[in-house]
């Protein structure tokens, strides 16, 4: 299974809001039927931005991901100013989607 990060910075939210944490895994999973799994999350210590942490093995889990955080307004907020997107790459971690990058095939 592959790994995905979600960063939400919360300067960039209009309504930054502790309960995105179950807001957006809950709706994620429901909107991947079960593709895209909640894994854990945790508080950026420097910034304070929320990581949100997803297993999937489903081809297109960057796709459905992006979808999410480009259409959806979870307790009011665009996410797209707020979010990225990362995985697992060696042994770091490397962004894959940031708001400025087309959509993901």
């Amino acid at each position: 299974m592959t790994a995905w990060m979600v960063r939400l910075a919360p300067e960039a939210l209009t309504h930054p809001d502790a309960d995105l944490r179950y807001v957006v895994p809950e709706a994620l999973a429901q909107m991947s039927e079960g593709a895209l799994q909640e894994d854990a999350y945790d508080y950026e210590p420097e910034t304070g931005a929320m990581l949100l942490w997803f297993l999937s093995d489903a081809p297109d889990a960057l796709a459905q991901l992006v979808a999410y955080l480009t259409t959806e307004r979870p307790l009011g907020n665009d996410l797209r100013p707020a979010a990225s997107v990362w995985t697992h790459e060696g042994d770091g971690l490397r962004c894959v989607w940031r708001p400025s990058d087309p959509p993901a095939p």
